[in-house]
C-alpha cells in the first residue's frame, strides 16, 4: 500500500536522439552483467535438477514458497513446490534476472525472465532506441505517452494516445477494447537497460477482431494502469524508471511511444 493517494509525475526530458552510428556501436557493445546472467538463465530448461541449476547460476538470491503473506501467489506454476529467484537484493524484491520453479522432486518445472514474457507478439529486434520524442510512422500514425499519475489505490496510471496526424482515416483491427489490450509495456532503468516487458494482449480477446478507426487529425486516448508495484517477479524497486509502450499494426510493424520517466512512491510494506 502506498502512502500517497494521488501523485503526478512530470514527463521528464530524456537524452536527445543518439548521433548517427550510435545504434551500431551499442549493438556491438559488450553485454551488461544483467544481460549475461539472463542469457545463462535461458540455458535452464524443464527437467533439470537442482545441482545443474547451481552449476550454471550459483545459489539463488531468494527461495520462495507458493504463498506470499499467507495468500497464494499469482501465476504459480502448476505442480510447483518452491521457486528460486535470481537478481534480487532482498527477500521478495524484484528478481531482475528471473525465476526458476521446481517440483517436489527438485526438478525444474518452469523458467521465467522479466524481459521475455511467456506470451509476446514479436516486435522487431533490436527495438529502436529510447527517446522522449513522439515519432509518427510513414502513414502519420504515432503512439504518445502523457503524464503519469497515481490512482487512489496507489497504482501508476499513464495517458496513452494513438494519434492520427495524417489527412486520411486510420483503420485497424483490434480486440473489443481497442488500444487497451493491444499494448506491449516496457520498463527500463535510467541507464536504458530493459528491466521488465509484458504484453497486455489476451488470447481469448484476440480471437474476436473488431474494425476500429481514428479520424484524420484525431486520436484514441485511454488512461492505463501499468505497474502496481508487485508482479510474479517480486516487489518493485524504488526506481526511477523509464516507461515505453509499443502498439502492433495490422501489417506486422510496431509503433513505439516516447519514453517517460517516473519515480514511484515508496511502499509501506506489501
Amino acid at each position: 500500500m502506498y502512502t500517497a493517494l494521488t501523485f503526478l509525475f512530470a514527463a521528464s526530458i530524456l537524452c536527445s536522439e543518439p548521433p548517427a552510428g550510435t545504434a551500431a556501436k551499442d549493438a556491438a557493445a559488450k553485454p551488461t552483467p544483467l544481460a549475461d546472467k539472463r542469457a545463462t538463465l535461458s540455458k535452464i530448461h524443464k527437467g533439470m535438477a537442482e545441482h545443474e541449476v547451481l552449476e550454471l547460476l550459483g545459489d539463488p538470491d531468494d527461495i520462495r514458497s507458493h504463498k506470499l503473506h499467507g495468500e497464494p501467489r499469482s501465476a504459480w506454476a502448476r505442480g510447483g513446490a518452491y521457486q528460486w529467484a535470481y537478481g534480487c537484493s532482498e527477500p521478495e524484491a524484484f528478481a531482475l534476472v528471473g525465476l526458476v520453479d521446481f517440483d517436489k522432486t527438485g526438478q525444474v518445472l518452469l523458467v521465467r525472465r522479466p524481459d521475455v514474457p511467456m506470451i509476446l507478439r514479436k516486435p522487431p529486434a533490436p527495438p529502436p532506441p529510447l527517446t522522449d520524442k513522439t515519432k509518427a510512422n510513414a502513414a502519420g500514425i504515432s503512439l504518445r505517452l502523457g503524464p503519469i499519475e497515481l490512482t487512489d489505490d496507489g497504482t501508476p496510471n499513464v495517458t496513452v494516445s494513438l494519434v492520427n496526424q495524417s489527412s486520411k482515416t486510420f483503420r485497424y483491427e483490434s480486440a473489443p477494447w481497442g488500444v487497451t489490450y493491444n499494448l506491449i509495456v516496457e520498463i527500463h532503468s535510467t541507464d536504458k537497460e530493459l528491466l521488465l516487458r509484458y504484453d497486455r494482449s489476451d488470447q481469448k480477446r484476440r480471437k474476436v477482431k473488431y474494425a476500429r478507426t481514428v479520424e484524420a487529425g484525431k486520436s484514441e486516448t485511454i488512461e492505463l494502469p501499468f505497474w502496481d508495484g508487485t508482479s510474479i517477479f517480486g516487489e518493485r524497486l524504488p526506481g526511477p524508471y523509464l516507461l515505453r509502450m509499443a502498439f502492433p499494426l495490422d501489417d506486422g510493424s510496431f509503433l513505439y511511444s516516447n519514453a517517460v520517466r517516473f519515480t514511484p512512491p515508496k511502499t509501506t510494506g506489501n
